[in-house]
């Protein structure tokens, strides 16, 4: 197999691996915010904060990350259709 056509799958196996791994990791993000949930309610009061500050840095990096993709989207559609014009 030729250089560039090596380098060309190794970036798509890799891309893939990326994909399957966001996959899994976003499967276990509504576990992990019920874990939190119930971290909240727990005993100790550094346990009761640290699962509230990760709860609000995280919400916040969510809720943006959800905002900006939908403006993405919508930009994209825009410009799609612009072009079909």
């Amino acid at each position: 197999m030729a250089e560039p056509e090596f380098a060309k799958r190794v970036a798509e196996m890799r891309s893939e691996m990326v994909r399957r791994t966001a996959s899994k990791m976003t499967d276990g993000m509504l576990e992990a915010a019920e874990v939190l949930r119930k971290l909240l309610k727990a005993k100790g009061e550094n346990v009761r904060l640290g699962a509230c500050r990760a709860l609000f840095e995280h919400g916040v990096r969510i809720r943006e990350t959800v905002e900006l993709e939908e403006r993405l989207q919508a930009l994209e559609q825009r410009a799609k259709a612009g072009e079909q014009k």
